[in-house]
């Protein structure tokens, strides 16, 4: 309790710095991915609070080993306090990214809460370690330092696995993502490893055999966990494949139910384009959605990313069109699967066209380029023929249905 006290101000004050107030979009993944960086505080807190029951149980060891209830039981409810002060810093950062957002009040999305529970049982299995084998002078400031090093500077080193391994995950997740399935595993398997350790080490004399099964465990929990996370890049996501909200046909529109107040203005303002397209010979998808997935084909639909808020019809109406720039292929054969193809001068020049018909300005559009030649160039297409024009666009569409290896 005195853990929580302590720890519940820090993070809300940690929180309301870091908090970006319109970068989440209305979406509970990313809010609660925002406040899992209250870890910082979390993670020492629970390591600093072991370590002190701990030292405190170790001069008391053999009345507990002969009392009647099983050291297990015993360790449960000495040690049950150290990972829900944890939570509560994680409530208090949920609630204070909320109230302090565009998302509102929010039920914490269960994957991230999870990992960030597993990360307060590692700390706390971390601290029990620190205070059975070390002095209090010495196992405190080495939880806080040890702790708060592997939270606080691992995102900035080159090898990536490190940051995901800490029971926060800050850079989750935009509309179109949700955290790893890989990232939770691992993290619950650190979660069991330091169960264990409380559970083996906390409060019964230390036997040879509990010694070895402990660093066995550890061991092998560690292995895994790296091998789960070992080839993500930065970013521990995978793409949304629920929660669309569809209406309107020809074409259907799905957005994200977080925004579906969009949603009617923009079956509206997509039948519109789709008539205008048509009447210049161009046969747009039927449908259109905020998620990726399925949409690896132009011809199957156009990709628009929507916002929670009143759109404009001008607003809808250029996110819309500029929907229509192809997704880039995934490169293959690498270790980082997810670095997209360096954008081409096609790609450009077809962003532009798309810019003008979704209302840019021609002055807006001078500022985009280098030399005005581009932009005539550019807007030459709409000369050309409804075939020449067909092809064009279409090429363009489909320019990148293939996958690229980065040699």
């Amino acid at each position: 309790m005195a853990g929580a006290l302590c720890g519940i101000p820090l993070t809300v004050l940690f929180t309301i710095v870091v908090i970006k107030p319109y970068y989440y979009n209305n979406y509970a993944v990313g809010a609660t991915g925002a406040a899992s960086m209250s870890m910082l505080i979390a993670g020492p807190l629970c390591a600093v609070c072991a370590a002190l029951q701990t030292s405190r149980l170790r001069d008391v060891l053999t009345q507990i080993d002969v009392a009647v209830r099983r050291s297990v039981v015993v360790a449960f409810w000495n040690f049950l306090a150290v990972p829900l002060a944890g939570m509560s810093c994680f409530i208090a950062a949920c609630v204070t990214v909320g109230l302090g957002s565009d998302v509102g009040p929010f039920v914490p999305d269960g994957a991230i809460t999870s990992i960030f529970a597993a990360g307060t049982v590692f700390c706390t299995g971390l601290g029990v370690l620190a205070g059975r084998f070390l002095p209090t002078t010495v196992a405190v400031p080495a939880c806080l330092l040890v702790c708060y090093f592997w939270i606080a500077v691992t995102p900035a080193m080159d090898t990536l696995w490190i940051r995901h391994l800490t029971g926060a995950v800050p850079e989750c997740c935009t509309s179109d993502f949700v955290v790893s399935g890989d990232v939770l595993v691992a993290n619950i398997a650190l979660g069991i490893a330091g169960a264990f350790v409380v559970g083996a080490l906390a409060v019964r004399r230390i036997s040879v055999e509990a010694l070895l099964l402990t660093i066995a465990v550890l061991g092998a929990a560690s292995w895994f966990a790296v091998t789960r996370v070992d080839e993500l890049d930065a970013y521990p996501v995978q793409p949304r494949t629920s929660g669309l909200t569809c209406a309107g046909s020809r074409p259907a529109v799905c957005v994200w139910e977080e925004h579906r107040g969009s949603l009617g203005g923009l079956v509206s303002q997509a039948g519109l384009i789709r008539e205008e397209f048509a009447g210049m010979g161009l046969e747009l998808p039927e449908r259109v959605s905020e998620s990726i997935t399925g949409i690896t084909d132009p011809s199957a639909g156009w990709v628009i990313h929507a916002d929670r808020d009143a759109m404009s019809d001008a607003d809808m109406r250029l996110d819309l069109v500029m929907g229509l720039l192809p997704v880039q292929p995934r490169t293959c054969g690498t270790r980082n699967p997810d670095q997209p193809r360096p954008v081409t001068d096609e790609y450009f020049e077809f962003e532009l066209w798309l810019a003008s018909k979704g209302g840019t300005a021609d002055s807006e559009l001078l500022n985009r380029v280098q030399d005005p030649e581009e932009l005539a160039a550019v807007q030459a297409v709409d000369g050309y023929s409804p075939a020449q024009l067909g092809s064009w666009f279409s090429n363009n569409r489909h320019q990148f249905d293939y996958c690229v290896t980065d040699r």
